[in-house]
C-alpha cells in the first residue's frame, strides 16, 4: 500500500481536491436553493441544513486530507540529480572565461574551424568526466531523497 501510495501520491492529492470543489460546489447550490425555499415559503426545511452541514464537513475532511497528502508527497519524492548537466554547467562557466580572454585550449581533435569552442574534443570529454566525478564525490556523502544519474544528460 505504503508503495502504491508513493507511486500515485498525485493522483490522490488531485482527487481529493477535485472533492473539495465539488463539495463547495454543491454548498454554493443548496445555499441558493435553501434562500430561495425560504424568500417562498419562510423557512428552510431541516433536511436542507442538514445536507449543508454534512457538506461543510465534507469538504473539510476532503481538504484537510488533501494538504496532508501534499505534505506526505512533498517529503517522500525523490529529486533527481543529473550530474552530467551540473558538470557540463560547470564547465561552460570556464570556457566563458577562457572565450573572454580568446583562449582555446590545444587539442588533437582541433581542426582550426571557428566554430569550435575554447574546450574541445578530448580534453572538454575528459575535463566533463573528472568534473563530474568530483560532482558524485561531493554529493553522495549528503544525506537526503534524490537519485543520481550519471554519464548522461537529462
Amino acid at each position: 500500500m505504503k508503495y502504491w501510495f508513493k507511486r500515485n501520491g498525485d493522483l490522490v492529492e488531485g482527487i481529493l481536491l477535485l472533492l473539495s470543489f465539488l463539495a463547495l460546489v454543491v454548498m454554493w447550490g443548496i445555499a441558493g436553493y435553501m434562500q430561495a425555499v425560504k424568500d417562498y415559503s419562510g423557512e428552510v426545511p431541516t433536511a436542507l441544513r442538514v445536507w449543508y452541514i454534512i457538506l461543510i464537513v465534507l469538504f473539510l475532511v476532503f481538504y484537510i486530507i488533501g494538504k496532508i497528502v501534499k505534505r506526505y508527497n512533498k517529503k517522500h519524492s525523490k529529486t533527481t540529480i543529473y550530474t552530467h548537466n551540473l558538470a557540463a554547467d560547470i564547465i561552460e562557466n570556464f570556457e566563458n572565461v577562457l572565450y573572454s580572454h580568446d583562449i582555446k585550449v590545444p587539442d588533437e581533435c582541433r581542426e582550426g574551424d571557428e566554430t569550435e569552442g575554447c574546450l574541445y574534443g578530448q580534453t572538454y570529454s575528459d575535463l566533463l568526466d573528472e568534473t563530474e566525478i568530483c560532482l558524485i564525490e561531493a554529493i553522495k556523502p549528503i544525506d537526503g531523497n534524490y537519485e543520481l544519474i550519471t554519464d548522461r544528460f537529462e
